[in-house]
């Protein structure tokens, strides 16, 4: 599924837009629409690899598949986060001897949401609350995943759709001094929801499956973002019509999720296709991961050499922006992460052995950075 990896590039295109910009022109990109997307392609993509990993299904113990899934996702995830912490802890970046505690067990979020933020200047880890969302996923889901029935998974992650909704509307009553609702992993499951229903639809029902999830999730999104921002800001609020209108917007987003597995055709079909798009989505991780860090940096570099006055101008900013981002994620996929990333062909899934695979999933191959 080639064209996730170019859906990859454009979520870190609508997170670095909504970074580097300032407030008037981030928000031309709403509600988080970067991260979103990547949480709806995480849900997807690790709820197949599991679905496909069932022990039901395989005939193998639960032991086997999570310690394959783990150690895969350890070599993908762990040398690039603790080594840019590291790193940071060694050259005292901002406020890290302070806060470091949280970062280490991925508890950014949590921190975060109580304490909230300063600029990308004063505390350049605000990102990493979105990896700590994604850690205490893989931490719960694959439980969940594997255990339940064929029945039952439906349920459960229609359920989760609904509740994380429910949780973003009912929070603020409930626990005012949360500062940043969005934060918190409960906000975010519909997204990851979202995703694991176009898996389970894709593995047991193939592309019929696929196909039309992409449309009813095309028509429920556009329709609830309508009602979400001209109906329900009168009658509830803006607040609530923003909470209420995100869950739509992941909706959304699943449509484009599901088609793009399946593969979109004509003009957005060649762009995604675009093997440049493609390349950057496979750097993703790290694109993101050092984006958040190059106004400390640039800023800094500029300072130390007196030319501040030269990045006021916002495209010159946001030119050294990408440069750097863009250098660092080259030089750390190519010299870093894709070494210890080819280590996961010692670790294997069992699935590739295994007799009882739904004939679905054995048209569902994973993604490259899966």
């Amino acid at each position: 599924m080639p064209q996730l990896d170019a859906l990859r590039a454009f979520a870190f295109v609508g997170v670095a837009v909504s970074h580097w910009t300032p407030n008037f022109l981030a928000g031309i990109v709403p509600w988080g629409t970067g991260v979103q997307l990547f949480f709806v392609l995480s849900g997807f993509l690790i709820t197949g690899i599991l679905l496909r990993s069932r022990p039901v299904d395989l005939g193998i113990s639960m032991a086997q598949v999570l310690r394959v899934f783990y150690l895969r996702r350890i070599l993908r995830i762990f040398p690039l986060y603790y080594g840019v912490l590291a790193l940071c802890l060694l050259f005292s970046v901002g406020p890290i001897a302070s806060t470091w505690q949280w970062h280490v067990p991925y508890l950014s979020n949590v921190y975060y949401a109580w304490h909230g933020h300063g600029t990308a200047i004063a505390d350049p880890y605000l990102h990493l609350w979105s990896l700590s969302v994604e850690e205490q996923f893989y931490l719960l889901w694959p439980l969940v995943a594997l255990v339940a029935s064929r029945r039952t998974l439906p349920f459960i992650l229609f359920g989760s759709l609904l509740g994380s909704m429910l949780f973003r509307v009912g929070i603020t009553s409930l626990a005012p001094s949360v500062i940043s609702i969005r934060y918190l992993t409960p906000s975010c499951l519909d997204a990851f929801a979202v995703g694991g229903l176009i898996a389970y639809y894709k593995h047991y029902s193939g592309s019929a499956g696929t196909r039309r999830c992409a449309i009813h999730m095309a028509w429920i999104g556009i329709a609830g973002l309508a009602l979400s921002t001209v109906v329900l800001p009168r009658m509830t609020g803006s607040d609530t019509a923003h909470r209420i209108g995100h869950t739509f917007l992941v909706i959304f987003y699943g449509a484009i999720v599901a088609q793009g597995a399946l593969g979109f055709r004509s003009v957005p079909g060649a762009l995604l296709n675009f093997k440049a798009v493609q390349y950057l989505g496979k750097i993703s991780y790290g694109l993101y991961v050092y984006h958040y860090f190059a106004p400390y940096v640039v800023s800094g570099l500029a300072r130390s050499v007196g030319a501040e006055a030269a990045l006021r101008p916002l495209p010159v900013a946001l030119t050294a922006y990408s440069i750097f981002t863009l250098l660092a994620a080259m030089a750390s996929w190519h010299l870093y992460e894709y070494p210890i990333n080819r280590l996961k062909r010692h670790f294997s899934y069992p699935r590739a052995n295994a007799p009882r695979v739904p004939v679905a999933a054995a048209q569902a191959p994973s993604a490259s950075n899966a």
